[in-house]
């Protein structure tokens, strides 16, 4: 234990890199922290090696798609007006911001256009919607109070959302 080094942690980090995934690595050496800290705990060793390694937190780059099954379920779990929503989100890709805050007025039923003012690129974006879709966004401009197509008279907000809905 008392041979282990920041640089035999990178040689070690490196190693491991080559056979294992990122998400793998950064775990094998959060318990080799563990194990050096409780060594430090308990007086075996004088500082851990960590103190001078930096343990970065690996980047998720993992894509999940939902399959035909998977979909039918969430909708189902969400009912008929958070279903539709999610619906909606499968079909047009729409990031969360992007649909929850989505006006009546940016919606082209005629044309099948969603008229997003501000995107993620910080610039306006059209997006075409399928005929499900527009069906979708029809039934909620119908229904729902106020200027936004999902909401009860302003945006979604996302932590109520998710406590009381998800």
């Amino acid at each position: 234990v008392t041979t282990i080094s920041p640089e035999w942690l990178t040689a070690r980090q490196r190693e491991l890199a080559a056979e294992k995934s990122q998400q793998t690595v950064h775990h094998y050496l959060k318990f080799l922290r563990f194990i050096l800290n409780q060594a430090v705990k308990n007086g075996r060793l004088a500082t851990s090696p960590f103190v001078r390694f930096t343990l970065r937190q690996p980047i998720a780059n993992r894509e999940v798609f939902l399959n035909d099954g998977q979909i039918a379920r969430l909708i189902a779990a969400l009912g008929p007006d958070w279903g539709s929503a999610a619906e909606f989100a499968v079909l047009t890709g729409l990031r969360w911001r992007e649909q929850f805050g989505l006006r009546k007025d940016q919606v082209d039923l005629e044309r099948g256009i969603v008229v997003l003012p501000t995107t993620k690129a910080g610039r306006p974006q059209r997006r075409m919607l399928n005929a499900r879709a527009v069906e979708i966004v029809r039934e909620r401009i119908r229904t729902a109070p106020g200027p936004y197509v999902w909401g009860s008279g302003e945006a979604v907000d996302y932590s109520n959302w998710h406590h009381r809905v998800w």
